[in-house]
């Protein structure tokens, strides 16, 4: 697991498993994340590459709090989802992107 990473399931879920329908997430996200405000979260934008993830957590006072990717289908391959942004192809499949966030970032 990457050391700038929390982890856990730490979303408020009923007793079926769902999220509560009513909970107020900006009082949740400022508690979760210990901010003064909700304005203070940060989001890394168009993380669609492993080497952009990485920089982001290795920035010591600023590790965005969520992630934001892009996706669409290969264009020579219309069953092969790719991280993409403005039509450009990073190379990762989505697949392969996912797997790297979960099993080497998380640690799920």
């Amino acid at each position: 697991m990457h050391p700038r990473v929390a982890h856990g399931n730490l979303a408020p879920r009923t007793d079926d498993g769902l999220l509560y329908p009513d909970l107020d997430w900006t009082v949740f996200l400022k508690q979760l994340y210990n901010l003064p405000s909700v304005s203070h979260i940060r989001w890394g934008h168009a993380v669609n590459t492993r080497e952009y993830l990485n920089e982001l957590l290795g920035k010591e006072h600023a590790s965005p709090h969520f992630l934001e990717a892009d996706v669409r289908t290969n264009s020579s391959d219309p069953s092969a989802v790719i991280m993409a942004h403005d039509e450009a192809d990073h190379g990762d499949s989505f697949e392969d992107w996912l797997s790297y966030v979960l099993y080497e970032i998380y640690d799920v």
